[in-house]
């Protein structure tokens, strides 16, 4: 059966649950109301087939991973803790955490972060998009 978009959302949140750094708590798809500080969304940007086996697709998906923290702290610290949990999803992703069998592995050459300020309900928030691009065998199958 071949590997959907669904599994590969599945596999990253899962991830992004058991690693403890969205003291906020985290969901597939953005919030429609102000979320709890240290928060974590996830969101498809992409999908393309980039090869093909003899029997299916390998296809590159890109999730965001979307951080939130509330724009009030303190600006250094809010700065210096984004740094810190951008360095330690990165260092997890590309190391030894393991997003399970329907993701070959994180390709490291389109691992990219955004940052900017977004307001949710009335709230303003520091976010950091982390663009996390996967490399998924068999997204399709082929059919004689």
């Amino acid at each position: 059966m071949a590997n959907s978009l669904s599994t590969t959302l599945d596999a990253v949140l899962s991830y992004m649950m058991a690693s403890g750094r969205f003291r906020g708590g985290a969901k597939i798809g953005e919030p429609k109301e102000a979320p709890p500080d240290w928060y974590g969304a996830l969101i498809m940007d992409q999908a393309e087939v980039i090869g093909t086996t003899l029997s299916g697709t390998i296809e590159r998906r890109v999730v965001i991973i979307r951080v939130y923290h509330n724009m009030l702290d303190d600006p250094e610290q809010t700065e210096r803790d984004m740094a810190t949990v951008h360095a330690e999803i990165v260092e997890d992703l590309l190391g030894e955490y393991d997003l399970g069998a329907s993701v070959r592995n994180v390709d490291p050459t389109g691992l990219t972060a955004q940052f900017a300020y977004v307001t949710v309900g009335s709230t303003m928030y520091r976010v950091m998009d982390l663009r996390v691009p996967v490399i998924v065998d068999d997204s399709a199958s082929f059919a004689a």
